[in-house]
């Protein structure tokens, strides 16, 4: 038996990801002798370590659990899932497949998601993802909320904001 699990979108709130991972563990316990990843796991899935939530590590030690029952993992990026290939996590997984390419403006367009707080302002990095399709504002939002959530600057930013 093979287990697939797709379009969780967990991440959406803090500790949402316990009954995902608890159904990987079932899986396991029923026999499972491969588990499937169909893209969009998490509502966001940047495989960088600044951008690695606490879901994404008990994920990530869940699947070493799994690996060592020898119940491989293998993982389709969805669209909500970046860089897996040649990153930090890609070892954990049996394999790593490509749901699609990213290609030029998309990619510059990641790479500003990643990018985004090495220095200067977050409206710096709106160009590339304006030139992939994003609205600008919706960019703008959302380099906010990546940089508000994973960077110390912008979480000390939000505590002094909170404080107001």
């Amino acid at each position: 038996m093979r287990a697939v699990f797709a379009d969780c979108h967990v991440g959406r709130q803090t500790g949402d990801e316990g009954p995902f991972l608890e159904a990987l563990l079932q899986a396991r316990d029923r026999g499972a002798r491969g588990i499937f990843l169909l893209g969009d796991i998490f509502h966001f899935f940047i495989a960088h370590p600044k951008f690695q939530t606490p879901a994404i590590g008990r994920f990530l030690e869940t699947v070493d659990r799994l690996r060592a029952d020898g119940v491989p993992v293998t993982y389709v990026e969805g669209n909500r899932d970046f860089f897996l290939r040649g990153s930090y996590v890609e070892s954990k997984f049996e394999k790593v497949c490509d749901e699609y390419d990213l290609h030029g403006q998309q990619r510059e367009a990641a790479k500003s998601m990643i990018n985004v707080g090495k220095g200067g302002k977050v409206s710096d990095h709106v160009g590339p993802l304006a030139e992939a399709g994003c609205h600008p504002l919706q960019a703008l939002m959302a380099l906010h909320v990546i940089f508000s959530t994973s960077h110390t600057r912008g979480q000390a930013a939000m505590a002094g904001a909170q404080k107001h």
